[in-house]
């Protein structure tokens, strides 16, 4: 099994100019957001599943704080896209 690793993404996906590696899991260990917004971390969700991990697991960063606020809707928009959360 391979598994890779990414953190701080802050919302700046479009300004990843590497590849991202194959790999059966992704592990993201916080603030994929920048502004903390539902629409930003629906964007996160959208550019992470197009790279057809098997599995996904994401932790909250500090920049994250829609889910701390909005944590149902938050956790609902991550099931829709196979998305698991860990609180």
């Amino acid at each position: 099994m391979k598994i890779i690793t990414l953190s701080d993404i802050h919302g700046l996906q479009e300004d990843i100019k590497f590849e991202m590696p194959l790999a059966d899991l992704c592990l993201v260990a916080g603030d994929v957001t920048f502004d903390g917004s539902i629409r930003s971390l629906q964007y996160f969700c959208e550019w992470i599943t197009d790279f057809g991990y098997k599995g996904i697991v994401v932790i909250a960063g500090n920049h994250d704080f829609c889910i701390q606020n909005e944590g149902p809707l938050c956790k609902d928009i991550f099931r829709q896209y196979g998305i698991t959360y860990l609180e």
